[in-house]
């Protein structure tokens, strides 16, 4: 077996299914935030890794990539946000892959894993205190 999957294996956190009573909220955060941050991902969940901003917002419509500057902008974001997806939707997964369907079901309407979290936190906060 080669070195890096040796290490790769030794980085895997399991992740377990968030009951749908959510008695295990804690354990499940826990070992959730362990294994985004081993990958560098966290700031994903957290929502502290924000979208790119694009460098054309603002700009009248037929505004023109004149310079260098504004061209290499243009495409440096092009790369972040595709870079950004599919981080943030591997985020998502994991987050999906450990959920029952009746809390799942809830996020649909959600697009970030960012706003999955906080939807997660906001149901858990509606069952404690029922």
């Amino acid at each position: 077996m080669s070195t890096s999957k040796v290490n790769d294996e030794l980085q895997v956190v399991k992740i377990p299914k968030l009951d749908a009573s959510r008695k295990n909220w804690s354990v499940w955060k826990h070992r959730l935030e362990v294994s985004l941050q081993s990958k560098k991902l966290l700031g994903y969940l957290h929502g502290t890794k924000g979208k790119p901003t694009d460098p054309r917002l603002g700009k009248l419509p037929a505004w023109i990539r004149m310079t260098i500057q504004e061209m290499a902008e243009v495409t440096d974001y092009d790369d972040d946000l595709e870079d950004w997806i599919q981080k943030d939707a591997t985020v998502r997964d994991r987050v999906a892959a450990t959920l029952p369907d009746s809390l799942f079901t809830r996020l649909f309407s959600e697009s970030t894993a960012y706003e999955y979290y906080e939807m997660l936190k906001t149901v858990r906060s509606s069952s404690v205190s029922s």
